[in-house]
């Protein structure tokens, strides 16, 4: 093992500001990490093509990304690996078909060739950044030709449409369900990747300690790596439930360079 560094960091709510920008105390800052040999790894539920857009923001060149909550990642530069894990074309199907039209307004999924939609939604293509991509429109159980990284749908807050939506999920064993904080969404997500799972895969690629796995988030989708990690941050601005869950947080949220302040501090007294 060597004296490298992992530093995993969540986007939105995070890393980007609320008007998803990155300020250019903290790009600097990161970018002198990566230049002293650690790994600045943006790990978000995003596609990879969004991920990749602030990854140049950043001017980061060594270091790999995490797209699609674990299920993907790679180094985008020299691209000596390839993480791929992808939900059953036929499971997603089958979902979609017993949830859609009682229990969502709405669905998409896609790979990194193709975008399947159902319904315009304004939101979900700002998310995920569709250009350049193949879209398909149309009930996704009829369109969906290839196995996918993402399955997002669209609810309302009906505390019981969610619970159904909780049970028939469960009936397929490969998947779980995870409702968005604060949002009309839901995700399905294979049952055994996380965030946390592909940052120990990516660990262990470049042969980082995880004792030197230093990890920064807000939501749900963070809380593998929020427990699994010695060093995990939540952001101040994070689901307060998270601070039960990681070992530090934030004295400072995503609008106030949160992520610097504690990693300046960290450096000054682990390095």
């Amino acid at each position: 093992m060597n004296n490298k560094y992992l530093i995993a960091l969540d986007l939105d709510g995070t890393l980007l500001k609320d008007d998803k920008t990155i300020s250019l105390a903290t790009k600097k800052y990161l970018k002198e990490l990566e230049d002293k040999g650690h790994l600045i790894v943006l790990t978000s539920g995003r596609a990879l093509r969004s991920v990749l857009e602030y990854y140049k923001d950043i001017g980061l060149s060594t270091s790999p990304v995490i797209a699609y909550n674990g299920h993907y990642s790679t180094d985008p530069n020299l691209k000596h690996y390839e993480i791929i894990h992808k939900i059953s074309k036929n499971t997603a199907k089958s979902i979609y078909y017993l949830l859609n039209q009682k229990y969502i307004d709405s669905a998409m999924s896609e790979n990194q060739e193709t975008i399947y939609v159902d319904k315009d939604d304004a939101f979900l293509f700002a998310f995920y950044e569709k250009d350049y991509l193949e879209i398909i429109e149309g009930p996704l159980d009829k369109t969906i030709k290839d196995d996918v990284f993402t399955f997002v749908m669209k609810i309302d807050f009906d505390e019981n449409k969610r619970n159904k939506i909780k049970e028939i999920v469960s009936r397929f064993p490969d998947v779980q369900v995870r409702f968005w904080s604060g949002d009309e969404y839901c995700e399905l997500y294979l049952d055994h990747i996380s965030k946390s799972k592909t940052i120990k895969d990516v660990a262990a690629l470049y042969n980082i300690s995880l004792d030197n796995v230093i990890v920064f988030g807000d939501a749900d989708n963070d809380i593998e790596m929020l427990h699994d990690y010695k060093h995990s941050y939540v952001m101040k601005n994070g689901n307060i439930h998270l601070r039960e869950i990681a070992k530090n947080v934030t004295r400072f949220t995503n609008e106030e360079d949160g992520i610097i302040y504690e990693l300046k501090e960290f450096f000054k007294e682990n390095i």
